[in-house]
This record gives structure tokens, sequence and C-alpha cells, in this order.
């Protein structure tokens, strides 16, 4: 089934996925690369993506509440690391500005684990906290009961670089048997939104390859954090 489902999203069609959540609380970190790691950031991205102008690598943790269609009680969450790419393939962005390359994306349901796979999202099973505290915001992400990465936000007055890089609305790039599925929400009702920014430590347990692109496994910098309510369709196009 699963692979039948694959195929089926590699058709080259314009679609509306029509899942979501109503409310989103997520804490998310934007860090630059050395441009002496570029040769590493280029070999880490599919040859049909492109360079970005300001090459980033991305960290968040997200918690999802009141999904739809189908309903998770309590919630999910999820965690991701990509990079910023460009697309020639999108027609509806500018290449400059591009979009985000998933590398990995660990999920805490079995149902967003199962539709994320279909579409070509890089999921698997993890455990995953979010975590409002006297001190900000803790996240965790544990997998196969070792830690991945943790995340703590403190807010603070700090100046956060080119914020609409986290716009909903930024285009995920799923590359998957040649074509590429453009994920990209469409904001159908917004009922509040809250973005504040902080300081966030990110703190890095892997031997993936994409380490390479960091200083060291502890790291700190701004970032935000946001609570956003609504409703937002998720829509794909192929090419």
């Amino acid at each position: 089934m699963q692979k039948l489902a694959r195929l089926l999203y590699q058709r080259k069609v314009f679609g509306l996925v029509p899942v979501g959540s109503k409310q989103v609380t997520t804490i998310r970190l934007r860090l630059p690369v050395a441009p002496d790691r570029l040769e590493l950031y280029r070999s880490l991205l599919p040859p049909e993506l492109e360079m970005p102008a300001v090459p980033r690598i991305y960290f968040y943790v997200s918690e999802f509440n009141g999904t739809y269609p189908v309903r998770i009680e309590g919630g999910y969450r999820e965690a991701a690391v990509c990079l910023r790419a460009g697309c020639k393939r999108d027609s509806k962005t500018e290449l400059e500005k591009g979009g985000w390359f998933p590398l990995e994306m660990p999920v805490s349901a079995k149902s967003a684990l199962d539709s994320g796979l279909m579409m070509g999202y890089p999921k698997y099973m993890a455990e995953i906290s979010l975590l409002a505290g006297d001190g900000g915001y803790d996240s965790a992400v544990q997998v196969e009961g070792r830690d991945f990465f943790r995340m703590h936000y403190d807010q603070a007055e700090v100046e956060v670089t080119a914020l609409e890089e986290e716009e909903m609305t930024v285009p995920f790039y799923l590359v998957v048997g040649g074509w590429i599925n453009i994920m990209q929400n469409e904001v159908v009702e917004q009922n509040s939104f809250t973005c504040r920014p902080g300081m966030i430590s990110l703190s890095v347990n892997s031997k993936a390859r994409w380490t390479g692109l960091l200083d060291s496994p502890e790291l700190k910098g701004p970032g935000v954090l946001k609570i956003i309510t609504g409703r937002f369709n998720l829509t794909r196009r192929s090419r």
C-alpha cells in the first residue's frame, strides 16, 4: 500500500491535501553555514535543487493540536533538520528566496509518519517533547532511547534576521524518484499569531554527515517561539 501511495504521489499533478491543525507551537533556530563547508552543503542537497543565496541549516520542534481530518488525541510533535535550497522548477517562488529541503524529520505519531512517508518526507518515529517552564521552553528529541537533539528557548530582545524564511507558507522541496514534490501551506484562516524572539541553545548528538556543517555539537543563537492558531491546507505541486 505504501509503495502504491508513493507512486501516486510521484505523478505530475497539482493537489490540495486537506490536512492541518488548529494550533501550532514551535521553537525554531536557523544557523549560517561557514564558507569552507559549502562543498559539504552542496553534496547534501539533491542535484535537482540549487544552492541558496544564503546557506542555512534549520532546526525546529513543533507541536500540533486539533489535527484534521484525522484527529490525534493529545496532538503530536514533529522535529526537523533542514537545509535552505533553491528550486528552478518552482514557478511560484523566486529562486533567490527558495525553500527548505528536509534531511531528517522525526515525528511522535504513527499517522503523521505514514502520511509523511507517502509524500516523500524523511519521517521516522521518535520520542519528542516540547514543554513550557519558568525559564522558557525546553524540547528534546530521542530516537530509539538516545538523545538526538535538544533545544532550550529563553525570551530575549534579540534581532532574528530573515524571519520571512520561517513563515508557514515557505515551501518544502521533497525529491522523490526524479520528481520534486513542492509542499506548501495555504492559509485558509488565521485566528492569532505570536512570534517571540529569543536565544536558543542547541545540543546535537548525531554522527550524520550534516553535523559537519556545525561549529560544534553545542551551539547558541537567536531564534523564535511561534504560537499560531487557525487553519492551513497543505498544497502539493509536483514537477
